[in-house]
């Protein structure tokens, strides 16, 4: 296809939509979610080791088999060094598909406090049959549901029906250029022509069945394609697809030419999802005033996917988050047997890491939980989710004064005005020492910008 990109007009493509703006990622209306979400917060800003809560966030992943090589993920690097036949790696992953009844047991356990859950991590989620049914088994439980796919195989409409039907709230397909000579650059092995006719086809479905699930255009921002932008950002608005292009993570198996003219300039991303502007309106107001960027974040380095979110892979095995990927990094593996995740979730391994993530000093550590204990992740990734603590805030105070959740109104003020006031009141609550506990406040809204709800 013919592109008349930014590079020709030099004129930048429109800026994408922000995922607020459409449409809330929060369908929770249940008393039990909202205080799980408070008790969440309660625990991180006073270093629980041991909690109470569970987190309100998980990523589920349906596979970890994919049909692709991108140079940039350990299932693509370890399916290029099969069709080499080179020695497998020692941390990688024997290809398994998620179990019904390992999600059931989350779901029982879980279901009734997740605000969103992300089915996708390490594979390509719709090589899994059973995927639309697990979607439907969270949707039933007003679980915010999202898929990524790189939609490259081929799918017969009553596969991608029953995706459409199962519920599912977005779907969003990598598509990283608007040519198979771009695309296949990074998404090795895919067919440009099979994505873009799944995805219209998934356009036209969504019309003709009358449901609302968003359909997102997700292209990693690379030099090579770069000045397609402008096209696949006017293919996008044409058929009410969402565009969000995005910061690839380069690694040492990607030439350093890829790199587009914005990183190498040392400048910011033109295109990133949430500018300061927007994260300053109106739209994230309360009762309480403005939101701050953060919600009931402590100060010092301290981790939200200890706390908040968590990783459940195709075999079970759970991760403190998502960048991990070795067999070794699992701090336990869920099973089909009722709150098989609980467990998981106060074992020896998330109480160390709660106790001693560190604190801007390097830690030697060895074992399972060294991937966190040397973590150097940076803030933004620490709290990824921290547009989505933003919707919990204000959906909450849109539900009705009658509503059985409004009677937890002081604490969801404090902690927006006051955490060190939040953790007092909430202290006696939880039965701790009504004592004052003193904690730094959460940080301002003049925090780094994030990327927001992945």
């Amino acid at each position: 296809m013919a592109s008349a990109g930014c590079e020709s007009t030099g004129k930048l493509p429109p800026v994408p939509a922000t995922h607020w703006q459409k449409r809330s990622h929060v369908k929770k209306t249940n008393y039990a979610a909202f205080e799980n979400y408070l008790t969440v917060k309660y625990e991180r800003l006073t270093g629980k080791t041991k909690t109470r809560s569970l987190p309100y966030i998980m990523t589920i992943d349906p596979s970890n088999v994919c049909q692709l090589r991108c140079p940039g993920c350990h299932t693509g690097l370890d399916n290029e060094r099969r069709r080499r036949k080179l020695k497998k790696l020692s941390y990688s992953r024997a290809p398994v598909r998620l179990k019904g009844g390992v999600l059931d047991s989350i779901l029982e356990e879980c279901g009734d406090i997740l605000f969103y859950c992300h089915f996708y991590n390490w594979g390509e989620p719709l090589l899994n049959d059973a995927l639309p049914d697990y979607i439907r088994r969270a949707s039933e439980r007003n679980i915010y549901t999202k898929v990524d796919t790189n939609l490259s195989l081929k799918c017969s409409d009553q596969k991608l029906e029953q995706l459409l039907l199962s519920g599912i709230d977005e779907i969003a397909v990598s598509l990283d250029g608007f040519s198979q000579e771009t695309y296949q650059k990074y998404r090795v092995n895919g067919r440009f022509d099979l994505v873009l006719q799944n995805l219209t086809r998934l356009v036209d479905l969504r019309q003709r069945l009358g449901v609302n699930t968003k359909l997102i255009w997700n292209l990693l921002i690379f030099a090579f394609n770069e000045h397609e932008l402008s096209d696949v950002a006017a293919f996008c608005s044409e058929r009410n697809i969402e565009f969000v292009a995005r910061d690839a993570v380069f690694t040492s198996l990607m030439p350093a030419d890829w790199q587009p003219a914005y990183r190498r300039e040392g400048k910011p991303n033109p295109y990133r999802l949430h500018r300061p502007a927007e994260l300053a309106s109106a739209a994230w107001a309360t009762p309480s005033g403005l939101l701050p960027l953060f919600v009931g974040k402590p100060k010092g380095r301290t981790c939200a996917w200890h706390y908040g979110y968590t990783v459940v892979n195709a075999n079970g095995g759970v991760h403190p988050c998502c960048g991990l990927y070795k067999p070794s990094d699992d701090f336990g593996r869920v099973t089909e047997e009722p709150k098989s995740f609980g467990q998981i979730w106060n074992n020896a391994n998330f109480e160390a890491v709660r106790r001693e993530f560190p604190n801007g000093e390097q830690i030697q550590a060895q074992g399972t939980t060294s991937a966190c204990l040397r973590c150097r992740r940076s803030e933004t990734y620490r709290d990824h989710y921290t547009v989505l603590d933003r919707e919990i805030m204000v959906k909450y105070w849109s539900l009705s004064t009658e509503s059985e959740a409004r009677q937890l109104d002081e604490f969801f003020t404090l902690l927006q005005k006051s955490p060190a006031e939040f953790v007092d009141a909430y202290a006696v609550r939880y039965g701790d020492s009504p004592q004052a506990i003193s904690v730094p406040a959460a940080q301002a809204i003049s925090a780094p910008v994030v990327e927001g709800v992945a």
